[in-house]
């Protein structure tokens, strides 16, 4: 076991790394895009296809996970947005909604966790993926945290002005974007996913300051 993707992982978080550290490098879409024959289009809405080019990229490259995704756009596209697959790839067309009140964040949908637009394939893919790897092999379940699917879900710019406008406002619809999140992150464990990704681009440094993401990103005590 020590020396299988996920005794290198379980080894690293002890701090004692007996081989080689593991090599974990974020390549959903990468994998997607290189190692699959059909059109992304057609292999998103496929767990079995998606995880053929998890495996055929694994074998090629040789890390130590599989992300159990092909594109981050299924989270938004659950709560109502439209998902335009390009040439230079995967589009989201956020909500029209305008969020003003309390009353207004009714316009948004809470999606079910298990069954809404593509989170079924994504469950079915971790299932795929853990069933490949027999326990060996570390299956990363990765979606976009709160502010970033919110920043999906409708126009960032309406969010970016939220954070000055209506603060108070923002915390509520992230509190009920994150609550969703939760849910789903419970199904992919459920499914077999060993850990959850959880990466927040735009609440990066360029997008927010330090402040404003110790209020609105990190959680809540």
């Amino acid at each position: 076991m020590a020396n299988s993707c996920m005794g290198r992982f379980q080894d690293a978080l002890r701090g004692t790394p007996n081989d080689r550290v593991p090599i974990i490098p974020m390549i959903g879409g990468w994998a997607a895009a290189n190692f699959s024959d059909v059109p992304l289009s057609k292999l998103a809405q496929d767990p079995k296809r998606i995880a053929d080019a998890q495996v055929r990229a694994m074998e090629t490259v040789g890390h130590d996970a599989f992300f159990a995704y092909a594109d981050p756009l299924y989270i938004p596209e659950a709560f109502g947005c439209r998902v335009r697959f390009t040439e230079t790839g995967p589009l989201i067309d956020a909500l029209p909604h305008v969020i003003n009140s309390i009353e207004d964040l009714e316009k948004i949908p809470i999606p079910d966790a298990r069954r809404a637009k593509r989170l079924p394939v994504i469950l079915e893919l971790v299932k795929e993926l853990n069933a490949y790897g027999d326990g060996d092999i570390l299956v990363l379940g990765g979606f976009e945290g709160a502010f970033t699917s919110t920043t999906r879900i409708l126009e960032a710019d309406q969010v970016m002005r939220m954070i000055y406008k209506n603060p108070l406002l923002l915390e509520s619809l992230l509190d009920r974007v994150n609550g969703f999140l939760l849910e789903f992150g419970r199904a992919l464990i459920e499914s077999g996913a060993n850990v959850l990704f959880i990466p927040e681009p735009s609440a990066s440094a360029s997008m927010i300051s330090p402040a404003m993401f110790r209020r609105f990103v990190l959680p809540s005590p």
